[in-house]
């Protein structure tokens, strides 16, 4: 069955919110520098669901392709701790033939004050062969419509950027 995508979005910029586990912290209490992508990759999936009726792993499973990580810059801004609810916003800052990139934010719920910040490639690829491919026709079409580039040029004059801001 050929992978069927049913989508309706105003909004480039997505947002969902998640309350920080106690289990995801060191015993200080801050959030755990390694479960920030988790909490990241998480928010990014359920928002591909909610705003775009897009299914990865649906994707996947229907076309023989996905996308893998291939970058990742994350800066920690200022700590997160448990029981905090965070907003999670992505955006997608450029599309190539064979890839994406995409900013994410983890803010405070309340102030929106950021607390980090990522930038992540990721490469479309055939599952079989693990060999990069270019993106069909219908995500290009879906994703050109969704980009916000950078207010800056660069990773680091984006962090400069947003710690100004603070």
């Amino acid at each position: 069955m050929l992978f069927r995508l049913n989508f309706h979005f105003m909004d480039k910029l997505f947002s969902s919110e998640a309350l920080i586990r106690f289990s995801d912290c060191d015993p200080l209490g801050h959030l755990n520098n390694q479960r920030y992508l988790d909490y990241f990759l998480n928010a990014r999936e359920d928002q591909l669901k909610s705003y775009l009726d897009f299914d990865i792993y649906k994707y996947a499973g229907e076309t023989g392709y996905t996308w893998v990580m291939f970058q990742n810059q994350i800066t920690y801004l200022r700590p997160v701790f448990h029981n905090h609810i965070v907003i999670l916003t992505s955006q997608l800052l450029e599309l190539g033939d064979k890839s994406l990139h995409i900013e994410m934010q983890m803010k405070d719920s309340k102030s929106e004050k950021i607390y980090a910040l990522l930038w992540m490639v990721a490469v479309h690829i055939k599952i079989d062969t693990g060999k990069s491919a270019p993106h069909p026709a219908f995500i290009t079409n879906m994703m050109e419509g969704l980009i916000i580039p950078s207010p800056q040029a660069s990773y680091n004059e984006r962090v400069s950027a947003l710690q100004s801001a603070r």
